[in-house]
């Protein structure tokens, strides 16, 4: 009767999760205007073209080979999208989409965990974790149509944190454990989707086993422990494979983002978390979660308490976990906090459980509580329409870097060429492209990592042995005053005002795009 009761809640869920998804999705698309996704998308999109097309993993046609794409299974995904077709963009999204759906469905599950296991009726949870999730415009944006590897992130967080509830649930019960083989699957493609999550996934069975051994009954270390060496072996087989056709344990991204200055790095990750527990709508989330809490202690007489304050005990500490790991990284300069989506899996059924609770306890709340879900959603909505997300520029980014691409082939596609707007440029354009982050360069990658800024790689010696032809490209109707902004001066040392730059380099335009041409080049 249970596989039948599950069965039966199942495709109600997923109709809600589906909804909510176009719904949400519809919204984001007006707003957002995506076309080809983010800049940074289109890096991986540029290494799974080279791939499709038999190439190698490198960032142009005769390259070297660098890993400039964080993630390798997303990598591996888009690589099967552009052996299907040459313009997989609406593909990307429909994937997106999937696991969006994905991820709402985990959560709706989990909710109905929660609430199931404080003797409430797990009806009420599907409506109430889309309507919460509703007011997070932002998370669709990222997940659907950034087209990076953030909505498979998010599928497969939700899915391992839905697979490790399930079984402490069970552990607590004394029943028989199952789900073993979907927490290792999960586990699995989250070591191959990125970098860091061989630290998460290892935390996270680490906390398992911990509340494993604490739950009576017959133990599922076992599980656990399978779970954790399958991880551990496709970190090291991906770590060996890295290093063999690369050279190199890591991703070249990483070299170019953390920098070896770790107090620094610290510093930046901690703005990064406090910039994100001081938005409103995470403020909000965390004070609904509270009263979940707060729900959870009044329920004292619940037969599964245990439980609860097992998955309570699972979940702060995965949160803290989470947290430290994002803030060793330095966390992240992309808005509206990709790195922090999944806590959305475990926050938002916690806010259910408490509101759940409140309306049952206090039945008079409930229209209060509509209408305040109703303000907030209107709220959220209205501030995502005006603040795009705070990421909107990396579609145009995206789309400008594109058509200068496009320009300097018709003009010169011979030349070699320097950005620090990597990923539209290298879809269109042929010639060889020097990435001045270097995150696609790894002698620019591993030249001068002490230093922080944006990324904490520009190196002027290395910049000046390669000597590029053309540097910094910008489509700006030939005004070519980006040499002057802050930020880029700041980025890059003041590279475009040095007297041994402007020897060897003049301003040039063609066809609306401005760049610095080396004054000896001859088309």
């Amino acid at each position: 009767m249970k596989g039948i009761s599950e069965q039966m809640r199942t495709l109600p869920d997923l109709i809600i999760a589906i909804l909510c998804t176009a719904i949400l999705g519809l919204f984001t698309w007006i707003m957002l205007s995506p076309s080809v996704g983010f800049d940074d998308a289109n890096i991986t999109q540029n290494y799974a073209q080279n791939i499709a097309n038999g190439l190698g993993y490198v960032y142009y046609a005769g390259g070297e080979r660098v890993e400039g794409s964080t993630s390798a299974l997303w990598t591996a995904f888009n690589t099967l999208g552009f052996l299907i077709t040459d313009t997989p963009e609406r593909l990307f999204a429909a994937v997106g989409f999937a696991f969006t759906v994905g991820m709402i469905w985990f959560t709706m599950s989990i909710a109905r965990a929660f609430l199931d296991m404080a003797g409430l009726p797990e009806r009420f949870a599907a409506l109430p974790v889309a309507a919460i999730l509703a007011c997070f415009p932002a998370a669709f944006g990222w997940t659907v149509w950034s087209l990076m590897e953030t909505g498979l992130w998010c599928f497969l967080s939700a899915g391992f944190l839905w697979a490790s509830i399930r079984l402490i649930r069970s552990r607590s019960l004394q029943a028989p454990v199952s789900g073993g083989a979907l927490l290792t699957v999960f586990a699995v493609l989250m070591v191959l989707t990125r970098p860091e999550a061989i630290v998460l996934v290892s935390g996270m069975l680490l906390v398992l086993a911990l509340i494993d051994r604490y739950l009576p009954g017959a133990h599922a270390t076992g599980l656990v422990l399978r779970a954790a060496l399958l991880s551990v072996a496709t970190f090291a087989a991906l770590t060996i494979a890295r290093l063999v056709y690369f050279g190199v344990p890591h991703p070249n991204t990483y070299y170019a983002k953390v920098s070896t200055d770790r107090l620094s790095e610290i510093k930046a990750g901690a703005r990064y978390t406090l910039d994100y527990v001081s938005q409103p709508d995470t403020f909000l989330l965390l004070l609904l979660a509270v009263l979940g809490l707060i729900a959870i202690w009044r329920l004292s007489g619940t037969p599964e308490r245990r439980g609860l304050v097992s998955v309570v005990i699972f979940a702060l500490l995965v949160a803290l976990g989470t947290v430290a790991v994002y803030t060793m990284l330095g966390g992240d300069h992309f808005g509206s906090h990709r790195y922090y989506l999944t806590f959305l899996v475990l926050l938002v059924p916690a806010a259910v459980l408490g509101v759940v609770w409140l309306a049952m306890r206090y039945p008079p709340a409930l229209p209060f509580l509509a209408l305040a879900c109703g303000a907030a959603l209107i709220a959220q909505w209205l501030t995502f329409a005006e603040d795009k997300g705070d990421y909107e520029i990396e579609f145009r980014l995206a789309e400008d870097s594109r058509a200068i691409g496009s320009i300097l082939n018709r003009h010169d596609d011979t030349a070699s060429v320097a950005v620090y707007i990597a990923g539209g440029i290298a879809m269109t354009y042929d010639g060889p492209i020097y990435d001045m982050l270097g995150l696609n360069w790894s002698a620019m990658a591993h030249a001068d990592r002490g230093r922080r800024g944006s990324y904490g790689a520009f190196s002027k010696p290395v910049f000046y042995q390669a000597a590029p032809d053309l540097v910094n490209p910008q489509r700006d109707n030939c005004v070519a005053d980006w040499a002057d902004n802050p930020h880029v001066n700041e980025t890059f040392d003041n590279l475009f005002r040095e007297a041994r730059f402007l020897e060897l380099y003049a301003l040039d335009c063609v066809d609306g795009v401005s760049f610095f041409r080396k004054i000896n080049r001859v088309k």
